[in-house]
C-alpha cells in the first residue's frame, strides 16, 4: 500500500501537462460538432419514417374498407372478432 501512496505523491508534484488545461472546452467543442453534423440526417431519418408510416396507414385502411365491403356480401360473420362469436350448430 505504501507504493501505491508513494506513486501518487510524485504524481501529484509533477507539472500538469500543457494540453490539459483546455481539454473540457476541445472535448466539448467536439460533441456540439458532432451533434450538428448528426441532426440533418436524423431529421430526414425520421421524417421518412413519418411518411412510410402515412402511406402505410392509408394504405391499410382502404383495404380494410374493401374488405369490410366484399365481406359483408359474402357472410355477416365474416368480420366477427373471434371465432367464439361465431354461433355452431
Amino acid at each position: 500500500m505504501d507504493d501505491i501512496d508513494q506513486l501518487l505523491a510524485r504524481l501529484g508534484a509533477r507539472a500538469e501537462p500543457p494540453g490539459l488545461a483546455d481539454i473540457d472546452g476541445r472535448v466539448l467543442s467536439r460533441i456540439a460538432d458532432a451533434q450538428r453534423q448528426g441532426q440533418g440526417f436524423l431529421v430526414r431519418l425520421g421524417a421518412a419514417f413519418a411518411g412510410l408510416a402515412l402511406v402505410a396507414g392509408v394504405a391499410g385502411g382502404g383495404a380494410s374498407v374493401a374488405f369490410a365491403r366484399h365481406a359483408d356480401a359474402v357472410s355477416p360473420l365474416a368480420l366477427a372478432p373471434s371465432s367464439l362469436l361465431i354461433p355452431r350448430e
